[in-house]
Parts: C-alpha cells; sequence; structure tokens
C-alpha cells in the first residue's frame, strides 16, 4: 500500500492510484 500505480496490491489488495 506504499506504492502509487494503477494496479492492486496482491499483498494487502489496496488499490494505488497513481499520484498526479
Amino acid at each position: 500500500s506504499t506504492s502509487f500505480y494503477y494496479v492492486t496490491e496482491e499483498v494487502t489488495g489496496d488499490k494505488n492510484y497513481s499520484k498526479s
């Protein structure tokens, strides 16, 4: 959950959207 990408973490399953 610390990454900013349009992908879902396979670990936590949190959606991280790119900060733009």
